[in-house]
């Protein structure tokens, strides 16, 4: 296994077991870019491993996103369809892990966008999930997932090791037990 492929074993390992504890038998839903696909991918085998009965993975577009924003209607941007409270509900109802994923890695998409229509939020739907997330019923935890686009916008280059070297400072990850 090369040095990088168990550096991210491990890293999942961390966010599975520390970040997010992941029970035997427990759903488990990672939300993250699509450009964290590794790293997503890690985190779902990890969950797996630790005895989780159901992974799902949420990818986020923000392209898809950014094209809403230039062309959708007002509404559109600030509703949610009855489907994604109820998938909210179901986790808080099975008292599921949520792991998001974190680091942008094109920080500068939706740079010129109308200020308004970029922060429109889905009220509803970020209160029925802050709601369910505070009910204690949902393990949750945010990690970190180094991206290229991240790390140009940190340090000024693409240097992708110098952020998991960084990231791994953060968090203690640069030690031999993290926790």
């Amino acid at each position: 296994m090369s040095q990088s492929a168990e550096r991210l074993e491990r890293f999942a390992a961390l966010i599975v077991g520390v970040g997010a504890n992941v029970q035997r038998d427990q759903d488990v839903e990672i939300v993250g870019d699509v450009a964290h696909l590794p790293i997503a991918r890690a985190v779902a085998e990890q969950a797996y491993a630790a005895g989780a009965r159901r992974v799902v993975v949420d990818y986020v577009d923000p392209h898809v996103r950014r094209s809403a924003i230039v062309h959708a209607p007002d509404e559109a941007l600030r509703s949610a369809y009855d489907y994604e409270f109820k998938r909210i509900e179901e986790l808080r109802d099975r008292r599921a892990a949520m792991i998001f994923l974190t680091g942008a890695p094109e920080p500068h998409l939706f740079d010129g966008l109308d200020p308004k229509r970029t922060a429109a939020r889905r009220i509803e739907l970020d209160e029925v999930s802050l709601a369910a997330i505070s009910s204690g019923n949902i393990a949750w935890t945010v990690a970190p997932a180094p991206n290229e686009g991240w790390a140009a916008a940190v340090f000024g280059t693409p240097d992708l090791e110098r952020l998991w070297d960084a990231v791994s400072i953060a968090m203690w990850f640069d030690q031999p037990d993290p926790v």
